[in-house]
C-alpha cells in the first residue's frame, strides 16, 4: 500500500508539470524528478534545484525548506495543550524583511513581523504579521494577537488569530504599507547631506575671506551666536511678512528662507572645520588643508546622522541596536543645534562676513584710557669727589 501511494504521488507531481499554474518558465527543462522522504525535487538542464510546493501547487526554484513546515502542516490537534502564556517563555528577536521566519512553540515575539517569505507560528506573536509574497501558517499550538495579512493564510485546528485575516494576492497594499525602515527616508537624508557638503565647499571656494570673518565670530561668541540665531529663526515668519509688504513684495520674500538656510550651512561648515582640525592635530600630527579638515569633520557629522537613523528605524524597540540608534539620533540633534543656529547668529552679527564683529567689552577694552607716559630718564650727575691732579714739572716734590 505504501509503495502504491508513493508511485501515485510521483505521477501526480509529474502530471502537474503540464498544468498552467505549476509550469516553470518556458525555457526550463527538467533532467530528472526525484521523490525523496522530504518531498519531490527536480534538477533542470542548467543544474539548478527545484522542489514541489504542495501549498502553491507548483515547482519552486531552490531546495526544500526545513522539515518544521512539513511537520506543522500535518500535525494533529493537541488535546489539553499547555496555554501559550505558560508555554511560550523565551523572547525571540526577529529582524524584518527576512525570507523565512519560524517561531517555535516555546518562543514569543512582542512586535510586528514583516517577512518576504514564509512565516510559521508555533508559539506566540503579540503583534501583526505581514508576508509580502508567501504564506503565513499558524499551527495548532500557535497564537497571533494581531492581524495576519498575506497572499495565503493557513490556520490549523487549534491555532488562534485574534485579529483580522486578510488573504489574497491584493492583500498587501504597497503604497500604504507601513515599514519600520524607510528606504525613501534614508535616500532623503543622504541627498540632504550631499547638498550640504557641496554647498559648504562652494562657499569655501567662492568667499574664503568672508567665511573666515564669520568663522572667527562663530568661534569667539558661540553662545551669543546660538541664542541670536535661534531667536532670528523663530522670527522668520515675521521677517517674511515684513518683506512681503515692502515695495519689492513677494519675489524677495522667497529668498528669505534661502538666506537662513545658507547661514545655517555656514555654521555647520564651521563646526565641521573645527572638528576636522581637532582630529588632524590629535591623530595626523598637526593642522592640514582647510578643505581636508572640513571634509573629515563633515564626514563624521553625516555618518553619525545616517547611522543613527538607520539603527533607530530599522530594528525592534527592545533590541540593543534600537537603543544605540536612539543614542546616535539624539547625539546628532544635539551636535547640530549649536552650529545650525550659531551660523545664523554669526552671519547676522558680521553682515555675512562684510564687517568683523567685536563685542561691547572688546571695543571698550581697546578704547580705554591710554597708559601713563614713562618717567624721563634720570640725568647723569658728575662725581663730587674728582681725583687729585697728577704732579706737574714744577711740583715741590722735585726740589
Amino acid at each position: 500500500m505504501r509503495k502504491f501511494l508513493i508511485i501515485a504521488v510521483f505521477f501526480l507531481c509529474a502530471s502537474t508539470l503540464q498544468s498552467q499554474t505549476s509550469t516553470p518558465p518556458a525555457d526550463t527543462i527538467f533532467n530528472e524528478i526525484i521523490l525523496t522522504e522530504r518531498g519531490v525535487v527536480a534538477v533542470d538542464t542548467a543544474g539548478d534545484d527545484w522542489y514541489y510546493d504542495f501549498i502553491l501547487d507548483k515547482f519552486v526554484e531552490g531546495t526544500i525548506p526545513q522539515t518544521e513546515d512539513i511537520i506543522d502542516e500535518s500535525a494533529p490537534v493537541v488535546a489539553n495543550q499547555v496555554p501559550v502564556e505558560e508555554r511560550a517563555i523565551n523572547l525571540k528577536q526577529i529582524k524584518n524583511f527576512k525570507s523565512n521566519i519560524i517561531i517555535e512553540s516555546d518562543e514569543y515575539v512582542v512586535h510586528d513581523i514583516i517577512a518576504t517569505g514564509r512565516v510559521t507560528v508555533k508559539g506566540w506573536v503579540q503583534g501583526n504579521i505581514r508576508a509580502l509574497d508567501n504564506r503565513v501558517l499558524v499551527t495548532s499550538t500557535g497564537q497571533v494577537d494581531g492581524d495576519v495579512i498575506a497572499p495565503t493564510v493557513i490556520i490549523r485546528d487549534g491555532g488562534v488569530v485574534l485579529g483580522e485575516i486578510v488573504e489574497g494576492e491584493d492583500a498587501i497594499n504597497f503604497p500604504s504599507f507601513p515599514t519600520e525602515f524607510s528606504e525613501v527616508g534614508m535616500v532623503v537624508i543622504i541627498v540632504i547631506m550631499f547638498f550640504m557638503f557641496v554647498t559648504i565647499f562652494m562657499i569655501n571656494a567662492l568667499m574664503p575671506k568672508k567665511l573666515q570673518v564669520i568663522a572667527d565670530c562663530y568661534n569667539s561668541y558661540t553662545i551669543r551666536n546660538t541664542l541670536l540665531g535661534f531667536l532670528a529663526f523663530m522670527m522668520m515668519p515675521l521677517v517674511i511678512a515684513l518683506v512681503v509688504i515692502t515695495i519689492v513684495g513677494i519675489p524677495l520674500a522667497l529668498f528669505v528662507p534661502l538666506v537662513y538656510l545658507a547661514a545655517s550651512i555656514i555654521g555647520i561648515g564651521c563646526f565641521a572645520h573645527n572638528l576636522g582640525g581637532r582630529i588632524s592635530r590629535r591623530f595626523l600630527g598637526g593642522d592640514k588643508n582647510r578643505y581636508f579638515q572640513t571634509f573629515v569633520g563633515f564626514s563624521i557629522f553625516a555618518i553619525t546622522w545616517i547611522l543613527g537613523i538607520s539603527l533607530f528605524t530599522g530594528n525592534p524597540e527592545d533590541s540593543p541596536e534600537f537603543g544605540f540608534g536612539i543614542f546616535l539620533f539624539v547625539l546628532s540633534i544635539v551636535i547640530t543645534f549649536v552650529p545650525f543656529y550659531g551660523g545664523i547668529g554669526a552671519s547676522l552679527l558680521t553682515r555675512f562676513g562684510f564687517k568683523p564683529y567685536k563685542s561691547w567689552k572688546d571695543k571698550h577694552a581697546s578704547d580705554g584710557p591710554s597708559p601713563a607716559p614713562a618717567p624721563p630718564p634720570i640725568p647723569t650727575v658728575p662725581d663730587i669727589n674728582p681725583p687729585p691732579p697728577s704732579p706737574g714739572p714744577h711740583s715741590p716734590d722735585k726740589h
